[in-house]
């Protein structure tokens, strides 16, 4: 069975649905309907105001544009950079804006490199580098892309991608995500 419930919290209307059983739907106002499924509704408290959508937000900045209350990131990786810290590289995806963008968290006050968010046409066509240089710790991010292109999300020591460039001249200091 089917059974929608409504709740009030603090002057906000959350509406979820429960259980997935019969063929039959209690509905928040108590009526019900047979043999009609009620449609699902997620929960959770509404986000902010969005500012882009998808190619509208090539270039810009996802805390100014209001894409991180929805963000979530999609996959990432761990730099090991010698000195004992661990920096974190996460690809985020917003579907509010329709847009993707790099993080990167360090703690090393010696940390020197770029960070880039390849962007490449979803069918194909000229790669196109997001770069931002990392210059020491802190919390960075790259500028957002559209979802609609294929990306990956990089940390290297000359932003130059890795598949194209192989030189061992790095350090190993190169690791990216797959292309999304």
């Amino acid at each position: 069975m089917r059974r929608r419930i409504a709740v009030n919290l603090s002057g906000l209307s959350v509406m979820a649905t429960l259980g997935f059983t019969a063929t039959s739907a209690t509905i928040a106002s108590g009526s019900t309907t047979s043999g009609a499924a009620a449609p699902e509704i997620l929960v959770g408290a509404a986000a902010g105001p969005v500012y882009c959508s998808g190619v509208t937000c090539e270039g810009r900045d996802a805390v100014e544009m209001g894409c991180v209350a929805d963000a979530r990131a999609i996959t990432g990786f761990d730099v090991i950079d010698g000195t004992g810290t661990k920096p974190l590289g996460d690809l985020n995806y917003s579907a509010a804006c329709k847009a993707v963008w790099g993080e990167y968290q360090t703690t090393n006050a010696a940390d020197r490199h770029y960070i880039v968010l390849f962007v490449q046409p979803e069918y194909g066509g000229v790669e196109r580098p997001v770069t931002k240089v990392v210059t020491g710790a802190g919390h960075w991010q790259t500028a957002m892309a559209s979802w609609n292109n294929s990306v990956k999300f990089c940390a290297t020591s000359f932003g130059i991608d890795p598949d194209i460039d192989k030189s061992t001249k790095y350090d190993g200091l190169n690791v990216c995500t797959r292309w999304r």
